[in-house]
């Protein structure tokens, strides 16, 4: 099983407290070869210690974010994020927009990755995408599963033990 952290999680792992604690968990059953997880891209001016060896999901790349090296290169008929951030706009409440937009580009393209790539559950504590309203419409999409740290654990652990 594959999973793709966003970038919510990795600031929350970043943060601490009691919101890390499920994502440290997945991320220990990366390491013990149980499942696979990756973390959204990051910029370089953002380092998260504990993460070094998490591989990323690869976003395709923009003009005003890229990673030498380390980006899939855009189509212009590749409009998944476009579609993504669509939906996302279309039912955000602007109140909480106003509080959580920074995280917003890198997680539609985050998304837009975990889709391409084929990956089975995005981790997301972020209501923008965890909302039926707007989750259905993503998962429709081919985002496959959006659950927060919690769900995604007890989905992994349960997969375990059959």
């Amino acid at each position: 099983m594959r999973l793709t952290l966003d970038t919510h999680c990795l600031t929350a792992l970043q943060n601490g407290g009691d919101e890390a604690v499920p994502i440290r968990a997945l991320i220990d059953l990366h390491r013990a070869g149980t499942t696979q997880a990756l973390g959204n891209a990051m910029p370089a001016s953002v380092e998260i210690r504990d993460i070094k060896d998490l591989p990323s999901v690869l976003p395709a790349g923009r003009y005003e974010m890229s990673f030498w090296a380390a980006a899939v290169y855009g189509s212009d008929k590749d409009d998944l994020a476009a579609k993504i951030k669509s939906i996302v706009d279309s039912t955000v409440d602007t109140l909480t927009l106003k509080q959580t937009s920074k995280d917003l580009p890198p997680d539609i393209d985050g998304l837009a990755a975990h889709i391409r790539s084929g990956h089975d559950i995005f981790v997301t504590g972020d209501e923008h995408f965890l909302r039926n309203a707007r989750r259905n419409p993503l998962l429709t999409l081919g985002a496959k599963a959006i659950l927060t740290p919690e769900q995604a654990l007890a989905k992994v652990a349960d997969k375990g033990l059959r």
